[in-house]
């Protein structure tokens, strides 16, 4: 059975919503989203067996925004078999090139005299062969599911060639998969009257990617609302010290995001544990980076922190 891409082409009649009516509708529910649905649709991959010049895809649903013409609203487009497999173009001798595979949407209701069906929804854009090859500009009503290096001369496409550029179109697998949490556990001397980045160096989830161990920080995928819960343990020795934890966007203390603070007096053993600990809801941008900063005020004893274990949990909630 073939599969067309639903709500795609048609005019009002007989008192039924009309294509754009419920391209619309389907804009509405994924939020204007591009991608796939669900989140584990449409992966790329080389060709099972022996690998040769194609790649194999996945069963899966796009959900893709129409690019033509003003609020020309979504398509859904399936592909109800088990495995597609899609050639890729022959290897040009002396450059790679970088090929993306999609899902591309026509619709005669909007331009054109063809109508996307299963036969010829996934679709290869070809990049041009260069010693540094760039992607290729993709067509209107596209969503990409992957980047495809061709190699120079080469006779087949391996899994180490293939690069996901898949995202997620349904707003549950969006916000599902945006959350990561992150731990120190080790000794790091914080400095003394200054607010230091804590070196989160383990993830204990991390399913989209969106932590980054060596810049300590995560980053948002998508506007919205994001939860973060900070905890930092440390050592102070015998003086008066304030310590507090504070929330950095985009490595900045934007609006002075404060999760806890506290005093302690003196009479504190050497490196005596002490802990702060809080939370707070943020309003983020797509690509804003959340990271975690300690604050230690030993003034005047100039008496340095100890830091000994550090978590951090970042997920959307809308």
């Amino acid at each position: 059975m073939t599969d067309s891409a639903l709500f795609v082409a048609g005019a009002p009649s007989d008192n039924r919503y009309d294509a754009s009516a419920l391209r619309h509708f389907v804009a509405y529910l994924t939020r204007g989203r591009t991608g796939v649905w669900p989140s584990n649709s449409l992966a790329v991959s080389q060709h099972a067996g022996t690998p040769n010049m194609s790649v194999d895809v996945t069963r899966g649903t796009a959900i893709v925004i129409g690019s033509e013409v003003t609020d020309q609203g979504s398509y859904l487009q399936h592909i109800s078999a088990a495995v597609t497999n899609q050639p890729i173009g022959v290897a040009n001798g002396s450059n790679p090139r970088n090929d993306i595979v999609g899902v591309q949407i026509q619709d005669s209701g909007v331009s054109g005299s063809t109508n996307t069906d299963e036969s010829n929804a996934l679709q290869v854009i070809p990049g041009t062969p260069a010693g540094s090859p760039t992607d290729p500009t993709l067509p209107d009503n596209f969503c990409p599911l992957a980047r495809v290096r061709v190699r120079a001369a080469a006779t087949s496409v391996l899994n180490s060639d293939i690069t996901d550029l898949r995202t997620f179109g349904a707003l549950e697998d969006v916000i599902a998969n945006q959350r990561a949490r992150a731990t120190f556990n080790g000794t790091v001397t914080m400095s003394n009257g200054a607010r230091n980045i804590i070196p989160f160096d383990t993830e204990t989830f991390d399913p989209h990617g969106d932590f980054n161990l060596s810049t300590h920080a995560y980053t948002c995928q998508a506007t919205g609302v994001y939860e973060i819960r900070g905890l930092a343990v440390f050592g102070y020795n015998n003086a008066r010290q304030l310590g507090a934890l504070f929330v950095y966007i985009n490595g900045a203390p934007t609006g002075d995001i404060r999760l806890d603070n506290n005093t302690w007096g003196t009479g504190l053993a050497t490196n005596d544990a002490c802990g702060l600990s809080g939370s707070e809801l943020l309003e983020c941008n797509s690509g804003d980076t959340l990271s975690l900063y300690l604050e230690n005020d030993g003034t005047p004893n100039g008496n340095a922190v100890q830091l000994q274990r550090a978590v951090m949990s970042v997920r959307r909630v809308s």
